[in-house]
């Protein structure tokens, strides 16, 4: 008898160990998240729209200077309205972004932030509801 529940209480430990292990990597990845959306509000750079790509994701490919790198994670309206061609200055420290195209200048949100991330980062949310003017 004690043989039996010293079994089931060993049994046990190995499935706590599994839900703990789970519940740090959401944490993590939550945190990695938050991360991921910070470092795109902070990034400030000018460049020209060289590419637009849907697959895997929708990104634009942007050349500032010498350097050509991706833009993921964008709001579908600055996907749709970006043109190769176009210059795209994306404002420091906001969501915010301008369009260049000729004579015109767009202004608009940057990134799409989900909702989690909002709810868990005032920086983010503040940001991300001020207006683009």
């Amino acid at each position: 008898m004690i043989i039996m529940k010293v079994l089931i209480k060993l049994s046990f430990f190995p499935l706590f160990i599994i839900l703990l292990f789970l519940g740090v990597r959401m944490i993590n990845s939550d945190e990695q998240l938050t991360d991921v959306y910070l470092a795109k509000v902070k990034l400030h750079f000018e460049g020209r729209i060289i590419e637009k790509n849907l697959q895997p994701e929708p990104e634009l490919l942007i050349k500032a200077g010498t350097r050509v790198f991706p833009v993921t994670k964008l709001t579908q309206t600055l996907f749709s309205k970006a043109a190769a061609g176009d210059s795209l200055i994306k404002i420091a420290n906001s969501n915010c972004c301008y369009i260049l195209r000729d004579t015109t200048v767009i202004i608009m949100k940057y990134a799409d932030i989900p909702a989690e991330v909002l709810n868990k980062n005032r920086y983010l949310k503040f940001r991300n509801d001020e207006k683009c003017y």
